[in-house]
């Protein structure tokens, strides 16, 4: 969810700032509405694959938080 905090931060305030501000209805803000909608959907799809795996016993590594929590954790 890390990834997503800033899309998602960008999308929230420039939904508070069309309904509260002066900010107007765009094309632009329709396409990254549906854009954020789509990433948050794949994200909650993945993470599901991820939890059902685990379940079973496999190891998941996601494409770049695996090798990076790797290094962190310094797993060989």
């Amino acid at each position: 969810q890390i990834f997503l905090l800033p899309f998602n931060s960008i999308g929230f305030w420039w939904t508070i700032s069309i309904v509260f501000g002066e900010a107007v209805l765009t094309n632009n803000y329709i396409a990254y509405i549906l854009l954020l909608l789509l990433l948050n959907l794949a994200e909650f799809v993945v993470t599901i694959f991820t939890a059902i795996q685990v379940r079973k016993g496999r190891h998941i590594k996601w494409w770049f938080f695996g090798p990076l929590t790797d290094l962190i954790y310094k797993v060989k």
